[in-house]
């Protein structure tokens, strides 16, 4: 609700702290120019969601809301960067990212936007209508906001799914492929998809799972298993 100069006054005097607080290796000696350039990424990207909270109609923002939820027979949970209200009463599930506009439009192309169908799931289970809320994606660098229509978001930078049923299918195909996983793990099996390695046919997941990528995952964490990269 506070207007711009309320908006800049205020980023002023958060920014430092936050640095201080969040960022403290960059000021370390010789960091002045990397510290000047996040603080301006930072302050161009906030008033940037700031129009975008604004254009949705948002009227309560909740910021790494911590939630939990039953799934078969464990509880999964997270927290959510940005949960939503807006004044429908109508909550929506924002993502935050540094960076990767392009590989978050991927995923919400090809409905595979995993971690934000999860936090959508923890609030549908809370919904007594057991409704989807609407995802997307903030990106910081860019000042993006990445959506799969513009519903929400009418400035949203549309990635358009294509797979029409959204995040619903994408949920049912992950349902299918965690209990083949289970099975195999309940088995002793554990499949370790890097380079070097050949799948079998216990590497094709059944109809209606997700598809397994060929090639290892980006962003792994288990590289104890994995092993280093030749370079480490």
């Amino acid at each position: 609700e506070l207007d711009e100069p309320a908006l800049a006054a205020w980023a002023n005097t958060a920014l430092p702290i936050l640095i201080e607080t969040e960022g403290a290796v960059l000021l370390e000696p010789g960091r002045g120019v990397d510290r000047e350039r996040v603080t301006a990424t930072i302050r161009s990207a906030f008033f940037t969601l700031v129009k975008h909270l604004h254009s949705a109609g948002i009227v309560r923002v909740r910021a790494e809301h911590t939630d939990q939820a039953a799934f078969k027979h464990i509880a999964i949970g997270g927290a959510i960067d940005l949960l939503l209200t807006d004044a429908r009463g109508r909550e929506i599930v924002l993502d935050v990212k540094w960076g990767g506009d392009r590989y978050r439009r991927d995923e919400l192309e090809q409905n595979r936007h995993l971690q934000l169908a999860t936090y959508a799931y923890l609030r549908k289970s809370k919904d007594s209508q057991s409704r989807w809320p609407p995802q997307a994606f903030f990106i910081v660098q860019s000042g993006n906001l990445i959506a799969q229509d513009a519903s929400v978001f009418p400035d949203a930078e549309v990635a358009a799914p294509q797979d029409p049923a959204g995040v619903a299918a994408l949920w049912q195909h992950l349902e299918r492929t965690v209990q083949w996983r289970w099975q195999q793990l309940a088995n002793g099996e554990i499949e370790v998809n890097v380079a070097a390695t050949e799948p079998t046919e216990r590497s094709t997941p059944p109809e209606g799972a997700l598809s397994i990528s060929d090639t290892p995952d980006g962003f792994d964490d288990y590289t104890l298993l994995t092993g280093w990269e030749d370079s480490a």
